[in-house]
């Protein structure tokens, strides 16, 4: 007959104990070693959609969209530190396919991106999307890996509020072919002559392609605009040019400095003592002007020849876009806000 002794009951305790022990070690290491291998994976995809959905954003609101899923996976993998990461796009822009549902916060946007990334590791088998556990098989089996995924939503849209010179530009200076029947707009480098004493366009009942403002300084200084669903409302100026502001005009030409501009859209009544409406901001690049005085600065290449009595604005419009600020719900004339939603 077998008589268990006192030190094989001590065995067997210990044995136990130590099996409950190693569980708890495993255990703990899976918490720290498995899940910070899953929290870190999820900060550098989220990093990895924020700068895709950014970097997207901005090409999409500067009518460079077509190769937006190549820039979100650069963007995507850069931010990996395996330098492998997974990433769709959806929206509403040039190429973009529509999100379903439509997130919060884009509705009053011209466009915007939402990126999504996820774990892409080749290296893991035949679960190449998962991030693989190092100890967690070990209690389980099935508890191999874990997908891990992030997400962040970009919109673009029309400027709302901006400080500009006390200056205005027709919007019939605009070629109806630049805006598309669903509100898209591509601006061509096309050189373009704005006179102060041209025809009346478009029936908006005054005879100016640009005008300055009424500048109650004296100064030509810059004024804040805000402009909302109803547009904004401007005093005329002189229909001529404010001397004042005939440097300005030289400084931005000698820079190459492209510059915001209201776009009006009517003016009541016709003549002095009335107001222009706003319904709109472009941004607007000199090749050349003519405000009196004999002279002409031009470095066109078509446009902005004849006399230098002929009161002109030589140039091009051109898309410009600002990282943050609220979005408007005015016209959009390509001048931009893009705003982080989601």
């Amino acid at each position: 007959m077998f008589h268990s002794t006192r030190s094989d009951r001590d065995r067997g305790a210990i044995l136990v104990w130590f099996s409950a022990f190693a569980l708890v070690i495993l255990g703990s290491g899976a918490l720290v070693i498995d899940m910070g291998a899953l929290w870190s994976e999820r900060r550098q995809l989220q990093n990895g959609a924020d700068a895709a959905a950014l970097a997207v954003a901005v090409d999409c609101s500067k009518m460079a969209c077509t190769q937006s899923q190549e820039t979100a996976l650069n963007y995507a993998q850069l931010n990996a530190a395996d330098g492998e990461a997974s990433v769709t796009l959806c929206g509403r822009g040039a190429g973009l396919t529509a999100c379903v549902p439509e997130p919060a916060g884009v509705s009053n946007a011209v466009g915007y991106v939402r990126a999504l990334t996820s774990t892409w590791n080749p290296g893991n088998g035949g679960s190449s999307d998962q991030v693989r556990f190092v100890l967690a098989p070990f209690l389980d089996a099935l508890q191999v890996g874990q997908t891990v995924g992030a997400a962040a939503t970009v919109a673009w849209g029309s400027l709302r509020t901006a400080i500009v010179l006390p200056m205005v530009i027709s919007k019939c200076s605009f070629d109806p072919a630049w805006i598309a029947e669903d509100g898209s707009l591509s601006l061509p480098d096309t050189e373009i002559e704005i006179s102060s004493n041209a025809d009346k366009l478009c029936n908006l009942g005054w005879p100016a392609g640009f005008d300055f403002l009424a500048d109650s300084t004296n100064s030509c200084g810059t004024i804040a605009i805000d402009i909302d669903a109803d547009g904004t409302t401007l005093e005329a100026g002189s229909e001529g040019v404010l001397p004042q502001c005939r440097p300005v005009i030289e400084a931005l030409y000698e820079a190459g400095q492209t510059f915001i501009v209201p776009i009006v859209d009517s003016r009541t009544p016709p003549g002095s003592n009335s107001t222009y409406t706003a319904d709109g901001f472009a941004s607007f690049k000199l090749c050349g002007f003519a405000l009196g005085g004999g002279y002409i600065e031009n470095s066109c290449s078509t446009v902005c020849n004849g006399l230098p009595s002929k009161i002109r604005i030589c140039g091009t419009f051109e898309s410009l876009t600002f990282n943050g600020g609220e979005l408007g719900d005015g016209t959009d004339y390509g001048t931009r806000i893009l705003r982080v939603v989601g």
